[in-house]
């Protein structure tokens, strides 16, 4: 049996498999629910102003992202004050730019009206550009200075308000702190971060290491003005890939089979609330391999898999978890495996995990700045006409080097700026 879709016939397996992408789902501990299983993830741009308030490029971009109708868009990395940036052209969420943000969640409540609107909160600590700063001092990070307790509480009040701000905008939940890819908040996680004269961050145990975060979220909740209808998200890192970090064995930059990082993680997570979490690995400047497949590594589409399954086995229904690494998949033309094309596709192995009860909702990135408009094709059936992510890594390498990123491969925009930029010598070819 075949459904025609436009120009592509679907086979009943692929229907089936769409089916389960696009069924809706209830956010625990909420009247909220999500109208399909799909999330885009956030993916930085570099293309604020010079306040750090996102631009006309960036309405442009996000305009045709609400249009792609995602269960979610979860929006890009958001300094909460203008120290914390690590690209040039960051946004940063402050009083001052608060209309440009009310603004992005006016136009997602006329172009995605059933879809949840999410912004991650971050101060980007020893990758932070002009004034580099760590918990502890190590080789990874020889320029960064060291923190102090009173530092660390402004940069509390600074996420506070920004957590506020974020529920003022219209933004129907936030990410405090980005718990994932070596940012602040994720670097207090390792097991360096100890007691010291003047820091009383640290500490032998996780759980130690972990209460500023823990603190920080509880004050943040007692801010909102309505903190029973703000939706409590994360997003984690469960293996940094670094010598004696978070998710590691002791001195060792092995994978802990165990994951007790991760499950003491997730547990205080849940004790403080969080209702929705995004599981990621890696650190985007050090084990960029953990956290992007490619060809060269695409079993790590298969360890995030086994990543995912854990942490939904741990939460249960107490939260949604979603998987990520979903975009090297594509329409099956990937190395995962020696399968036929359907078997290894984007869609048939995210729906396989969603029906096994190994995932709730997928994410995607880089797929989504090749087509924006990936969700609708992908729930509507129109697969043939989705132009997929080559893996190639340039919308990476733009933003690396403090260019305005996009995908070089479908985007006009993006492709002027990586020419000019090669022509200057600021970009290889």
């Amino acid at each position: 049996m075949e459904q025609q879709h436009g120009k592509h016939a679907l086979n009943t397996c692929e229907q089936t498999d769409i089916e389960v992408l696009g069924k809706s789902i209830k956010i625990p501990r909420s009247k909220r629910v999500i109208p399909n299983r799909v999330v885009y993830q956030p993916m930085e741009l570099n293309s604020a102003d010079a306040s750090g308030a996102p631009a006309k490029r960036d309405l442009a971009v996000l305009a045709d992202q609400f249009r792609g109708q995602p269960g979610i868009n979860w929006l890009q990395a958001t300094a909460v004050m203008p120290s914390g940036i690590s690209t040039r052209n960051q946004w940063v969420l402050t009083e001052k730019n608060l209309p440009a943000f009310k603004q992005i969640a006016k136009l997602h409540r006329e172009l995605n009206p059933k879809g949840l609107l999410l912004i991650q909160l971050t101060h980007s600590g020893w990758l932070a550009l002009d004034d580099p700063v760590t918990p502890y001092l190590s080789g990874d990070c020889p320029n960064a200075r060291l923190l102090t307790d009173a530092e660390m509480r402004e940069i509390q009040k600074r996420n506070i308000e920004a957590y506020q701000l974020a529920e003022a905008a219209g933004f129907h939940g936030a990410e405090l702190a980005k718990e994932c890819h070596g940012y602040l908040f994720s670097k207090m996680l390792n097991r360096e971060n100890k007691s010291r004269p003047g820091w009383s961050y640290g500490g032998p145990s996780l759980e130690e290491r972990l209460g500023y975060y823990a603190e920080t979220m509880r004050l943040a909740q007692k801010a909102l003005s309505h903190p029973e209808t703000f939706v409590n998200v994360m997003r984690i890192s469960m293996l940094h890939g670094m010598s004696d970090e978070f998710g590691t064995l002791p001195g060792s930059a092995d994978e802990d089979p165990s994951l007790q990082d991760a499950y003491t993680l997730v547990r205080v997570a849940l004790e403080l609330g969080t209702q929705i979490i995004n599981v990621s690995s890696g650190i985007g400047a050090q084990s960029l391999h953990l956290m992007v497949p490619t060809s060269e590594h695409p079993e790590r589409v298969l360890d995030h898999f086994r990543w995912t399954a854990a942490v939904k086995e741990w939460v249960g229904n107490n939260a949604i978890v979603v998987g990520s690494a979903y975009s090297y998949l594509r329409d099956g033309n990937n190395k995962v495996s020696d399968g036929l094309l359907h078997e290894k596709s984007l869609w048939h192995l995210a729906a396989e995990n969603i029906r096994h009860g190994q995932t709730d909702m997928i994410g995607l990135a880089r797929q989504v700045l090749a087509d924006p408009l990936v969700a609708a094709k992908l729930l509507g059936g129109d697969l043939a006409h989705i132009s997929w992510c080559t893996g190639c890594g340039k919308c990476i390498g733009l933003l690396g080097n403090q260019l305005l990123a996009g995908c070089e491969i479908y985007d006009p925009f993006a492709q002027g700026v990586a020419a000019s930029a090669r022509r200057m010598g600021k970009l290889k070819k």
